[in-house]
């Protein structure tokens, strides 16, 4: 039997939580910045979580906060809060575990949970992740969402998750992997940076239909033993 897993990504977490937190900020461009923002109107330092809002408004994450604020004017700077953000992340990987014991963080707001037994197949999966998607609100609040992705192997649920946000939801059914994969850029994957995908690119390989039908031995070569993943990883195995 296939694994089903979940991949379970809290949408633009610290600045989701300081919303919660604080009604001021809802609605509101927020960026959650590495130092405080106390005295000084632009403190040299980077935007760690943009809330949706400010994404929205061109906004990312690692941008400096001048830059910040050239996109965006209206955003508020906010300092962060890590002791916040902890108790947060313990308590809702906590409720993961009332779905099943199998569950690995994989960074302060994402983890994996191993369904395969509790949820049987994929429409049992569909329906738990709706059921954490309400007990998530109900431990954390209306203004913590999550997408979700839902896959054979972690690789694929967390490409899975990333293709459609925020608070989305994507199934990715055996059968589907290779459809599905061939959708997104190589760069899409989790473990294909940019020098990775430079390095595909310089060997005329700019999909991953061109990766599957790309040599092993010579990714081996290229790339030693992390060629064989990047072949294993085009055909939506890990």
């Amino acid at each position: 039997m296939d694994k089903i897993i979940l991949h379970i990504d809290i949408n633009s977490y610290f600045a989701s939580v300081e919303q919660q937190a604080n009604p001021f900020l809802r609605g509101k461009p927020v960026g959650i910045t590495g130092k405080r923002y106390e005295n000084n109107p632009q403190p040299r330092s980077v935007i760690t979580t943009a809330s949706i809002e400010a994404k929205r408004l061109g906004v990312k994450t690692a941008m400096s906060t001048y830059e910040a604020r050239r996109v965006c004017p209206s955003i508020i700077l906010y300092p962060g809060d890590p002791e916040k953000y902890s108790a947060i992340m313990h308590r809702f990987n906590s409720m993961f575990h009332e779905f099943t014991t199998k569950v690995e963080q994989f960074s302060v707001d994402e983890s994996f949970l191993d369904i395969t037994e509790e949820a049987e197949d994929y429409f049992g999966a569909t329906c738990m992740a709706q059921a954490i998607r309400a007990r998530l609100k109900e431990t954390c609040g209306e203004r913590i969402t999550a997408s979700i992705g839902i896959a054979p192997n972690k690789l694929m649920a967390k490409l899975a998750c990333e293709s459609m946000k925020p608070n989305g939801l994507t199934v990715i059914k055996p059968k589907e992997l290779i459809s599905f994969i061939d959708t997104r850029k190589l760069q899409d994957l989790c473990g294909i940076g940019p020098r990775i995908e430079h390095r595909l690119n310089n060997l005329g390989i700019h999909s991953f239909k061109q990766l599957r039908q790309f040599p092993t031995k010579r990714l081996e070569e290229e790339f030693k033993r992390y060629g064989f993943w990047l072949h294993e990883a085009a055909h939506g195995r890990s």
